[in-house]
């Protein structure tokens, strides 16, 4: 198959069964990657260290200030160093998730590849479009994680599905280049096959969610370590896979020991862990989309996105030590209550 002007980014096939086929092109070269699917791909992009990554943005972004109406001047060096910090970013990421890595590789791509108009501002339009090109993916995790929690709420997932992601205005609205073809590369099909390609972040991962929510699938939040998961079958809804400790174990395997502790023990400080993980939750909701709800409640700081990510993975972590008992209460304290 010709690649035509594609460069870099991830070209995908499907089946009926929801399996997804996927092959590399990076600087030309087309590789096969594993099979996936829509679920899998979501739940991986989920668990992405999002603070870590925005730190890693803002240093960046430092680079880029300039005021080309001032003149001040912006030199080659300038923008190479901004687009080398990018691109190192996008391959720290590509590290432990290829397609992610890989794509934010051809959005920065993409972002440095515009006409220069040989004027003042074209420099410093590559450097502000690599930027983007990065901020766009935690931005894309937000959205993706308050729906799939969403989702994690409801036990009627074609209603989560009908309600939530079929009023969605702006995720899903793009276009998403597609051919019919009969082969990619070594790979033959006995018939024509519609392809799709993706070069940023955005696209690949709105693309992915919008097919697992018309499978009408359920999402649940582990029990033992606070993340998102898609249940196997209707038996696996508390655990997830997850290695959990040292030892290799899954939360599927040590989280019914550690549960039967909490029951048994009608522990105020497990109370107090879910009376404050309603609260945050309710504290990083208002600032969303749906916060007209909340419009009464000035009372308390509302938390971003990312605060709450980290405070909940944080203390289910510290729920499940303190259930081992390798935490005392008054630690298991200070990280519930961490935020005030």
């Amino acid at each position: 198959m010709e690649q035509r002007d594609y460069y870099n980014g991830i070209y995908i096939a499907e089946d009926n069964d929801g399996i997804v086929y996927r092959w590399l092109i990076h600087r030309g070269d087309l590789s096969t990657l594993p099979e996936s699917d829509y679920g899998t791909e979501l739940i991986d992009l989920l668990d992405l260290n999002v603070k870590k990554f925005r730190l890693a943005i803002y240093e960046i972004k430092k680079l880029c200030k300039y005021d080309v109406i001032r003149g001040d001047v912006i030199t080659v060096d300038d923008v190479n160093a901004v687009l080398t910090k990018s691109q190192e970013l996008a391959r720290t990421i590509s590290e432990s998730r290829e397609v992610t890595g890989e794509l934010l590789l051809a959005a920065i791509a993409n972002a440095s590849a515009i006409t220069d108009d040989h004027t003042a501002m074209y420099f410093l339009n590559v450097m502000q479009g690599a930027v983007a090109a990065l901020e766009e993916l935690p931005r894309v995790v937000k959205r993706i994680y308050e729906l799939m929690y969403n989702c994690s709420e409801t036990e009627e997932p074609q209603t989560w599905y009908e309600q939530e992601i079929m009023n969605e205005r702006d995720l899903f609205r793009r276009r998403y280049r597609s051919e019919f073809i009969n082969g990619i590369g070594e790979t033959r099909f006995n018939k024509y096959v519609q392809l799709y390609f993706f070069d940023n972040c955005a696209d690949y991962y709105s693309y992915m969610l919008i097919k697992f929510a018309s499978q009408h699938k359920q999402v649940r939040q582990c029990r033992c370590c606070g993340k998102l998961f898609i249940p196997t079958n209707k038996k696996n809804t508390m655990y997830c896979n997850r290695v959990f400790n040292e030892k290799g174990q899954t939360c599927r395997e040590v989280g019914p020991k550690l549960m039967s502790k909490e029951k048994n023990k009608n522990d105020p400080m497990l109370e107090e862990y879910e009376r404050v993980k309603n609260k945050n939750y309710k504290r990083y909701d208002r600032q969303s989309y749906r916060s007209d709800k909340f419009k009464d409640r000035t009372n308390e700081k509302e938390l971003s996105f990312g605060e709450y990510q980290d405070w909940q993975q944080e203390a289910s972590a510290a729920r499940a030590e303190y259930l081992k008992g390798t935490l005392s209460a008054e630690e298991f304290g200070k990280v519930i209550n961490k935020l005030g």
